[in-house]
């Protein structure tokens, strides 16, 4: 991955909350932070009632979304829809459930081979 090459997070993301976007306060789990493509790509579709999470296990990964790659980010990370769990995406999936929220989850997982 990289901040050139964002083309498939984009369009995983709008396909997946165009799906969505006409429920009553949709709920997004987003697995992984990476760049904040798929958190940016969410936020444009879905309107002010959704409540997007992300979950990101790795600390240094939030650290660098705040710190060295904040323009990358824009103001994604300060949206009052968005929040980041540092937890594994399997762990927030068990929590949304036992609220009973109705929620669309992605994951979007890149492999070097």
């Amino acid at each position: 991955m990289s901040s050139r090459l964002s083309g498939s997070e984009e369009a995983l993301a709008t396909l997946a909350c165009r799906r969505i976007e006409a429920v009553n306060n949709p709920h997004l789990l987003i697995g992984g932070l990476g760049m904040g493509f798929t958190l940016r790509a969410a936020l444009a579709v879905l309107g002010s009632d959704a409540r997007i999470m992300v979950a990101e296990l790795v600390p240094a990964v939030i650290a660098w979304a705040r710190g060295p790659m904040a323009d990358i980010f824009g103001d994604s990370l300060d949206d009052p829809r968005a929040s980041i769990r540092r937890q594994t995406s399997s762990m927030s999936l068990h929590l949304m459930a036992r609220r009973s929220m109705r929620f669309c989850s992605m994951s979007i997982t890149a492999r070097k081979v």
